[in-house]
């Protein structure tokens, strides 16, 4: 890790390496007034947060960076950043997964499934691809399952989209991302669904594609509709295919293996765990 602050502008000054999470700057010399930074690895990346305690603004830089000022966007700063830093992250947060696995009456379950081992490591592996994307994406994040629980509703385990309002506050859990795994849509096209942060918690994701009993989608299909879900819940809009192709918040069936996050979703999904007061419980320090 080559992370490097200073004291001054144009690198000047005292200066001191970034070689562990700084929960306050102001613990250490260059800390209390830094002006600008030094990124020489490809694969490191930091928080800057304007509070103590990784909470408040943040900016996030990833790869080489030479930023001369940190407090212009001119030269990859951001504004009021330049002597406003106050903690600095450079390890992953830990997001925890409260996994709700949809069952019918008879004990069929999603997709087919033989029994809820068979869905549990279903998901394990999705657990996998999604840390996986999120570390060759220099994200600092990622998830655990924190629990997985089998729960039996007729209605809900083929969703009509007004069905997807409502859950049973059983099935969720504080602190915790709640994701519902179900047969299918009604409807077809659908294959995930999440509420924006300034509605709710939720994250549906569906074994088939095409209604009741359409083709079963990959794991590869699934962790990427989850991960595309959960950019959702951090406040994450949809991504038009023709301005970037292989974006995470494009719709569509692809595998998360050949998706990719922008610098700018990245610092999103962090400045809405950071500040949000319904997502900062969200994520644990790990």
């Amino acid at each position: 890790m080559t992370i490097t602050l200073f004291e001054r502008t144009r690198f000047r000054g005292n200066s001191d390496d970034i070689t562990a999470n700084q929960d306050n700057l102001g613990q250490i010399p260059v800390g209390r007034n830094p002006s600008s930074m030094a990124m020489t690895a490809p694969t490191d990346s930091i928080l800057l947060c304007k509070k103590n305690d990784w909470r408040g603004g943040v900016m996030f830089r990833r790869g080489i960076n030479s930023i001369d000022n940190l407090g212009s966007p001119a030269v990859g700063g951001k504004r009021t950043y330049r002597n406003g830093i106050s903690s600095a992250r450079v390890t992953p947060f830990f997001l925890n997964l409260n996994i709700t696995i949809v069952s019918q009456s008879d004990g069929t379950l999603p997709g087919g499934r033989a029994n809820i081992a068979a869905c549990q490591a279903d998901f394990a592996q999705i657990a996998g691809q999604i840390n996986t994307f999120y570390a060759n994406e220099l994200a600092l994040l990622q998830v655990n399952i924190a629990q997985i629980n089998q729960r039996t509703s007729n209605r809900l385990f083929n969703l009509t989209l007004a069905e997807t309002i409502r859950f049973p506050s059983a099935w969720r859990n504080r602190r915790e991302i709640d994701m519902i795994v179900i047969n299918s849509f009604d409807n077809g096209g659908t294959t995930g669904l999440a509420k924006f942060p300034w509605f709710g918690k939720v994250t549906i994701v569906a074994y088939r594609t095409g209604g009741d009993s359409g083709p079963l989608r990959t794991i590869g299909q699934m962790a990427k509709t989850a991960a595309h879900e959960i950019g959702h819940y951090f406040g994450a809009r949809h991504v038009d295919t023709a301005e970037d192709a292989s974006n995470i918040m494009n719709q569509g069936g692809q595998e998360l293996a050949t998706r990719t996050a922008n610098d700018e979703q990245i610092e999103g999904w962090h400045q809405r765990l950071s500040r949000n007061l319904t997502r900062r419980r969200d994520r644990q320090e790990g």
